[in-house]
């Protein structure tokens, strides 16, 4: 684990951890990023790798932000040089990962620069800092339908917030709460 790395979110069962992750020659940028997943191992005391999401499926050098549904097998993360939110589901064993629904976007600025989710990530909040009127930020909500998330209308800053609002959004377990 390099503590390094600020692009970090821990399950809500506190037992899996993911976050991006570099190899290469020390140099940088690095030469490769990856998201790395570990769950803690009761048994050993340590936290064991149990798998990575590798570049071309996983973007890594434009990630802000990422969230972990509770037990961990569900994993969000924006990239809001993309403007977009890719959410990615755990098969349950190896190391497959496979995308959860098609990649939830918008064309405005900064989409999927802060995220987080409910519980089961039924409910991904979205923050876009520099989206909306005036690029003063918006606030998006994704609903999974079962087979697709669908997005809500966008909530702004109703102030001159210069691109303030939405920086930082999080949930709580049902989603119902959001705190912008």
């Amino acid at each position: 684990f390099n503590p390094s790395n600020i692009w970090i979110a821990l399950s809500g069962d506190g037992n899996t951890l993911a976050y991006r992750n570099t190899l290469g020659n020390g140099m940088f940028p690095p030469t490769t990023l990856y998201l790395k997943v570990s769950r803690y191992n009761e048994s050993t005391d340590n936290w064991d790798g149990i798998s990575a999401i590798q570049p071309e499926d996983f973007p890594l050098q434009n990630t802000t932000s990422m969230a972990l549904s509770h037990d961990g097998n569900i994993v969000v993360a924006g990239f809001p040089n993309e403007n977009e939110v890719r959410v990615y589901q755990y098969s349950g064993s190896g190391t497959s990962w496979i995308p959860r629904g098609t990649t939830i976007s918008t064309g405005s600025g900064s989409f999927g620069y802060s995220v987080d989710c409910s519980r089961d990530a039924n409910v991904v909040v979205i923050g876009a800092p520099l989206a909306g009127l005036g690029e003063q930020g918006q606030l998006r909500i994704a609903i999974w339908d079962g087979s697709d998330y669908s997005l809500s209308s966008a909530a702004e800053e109703s102030q001159n917030g210069a691109g303030n609002f939405a920086q930082t959004v999080r949930c709580d377990e049902s989603g119902l709460s959001v705190v912008v």
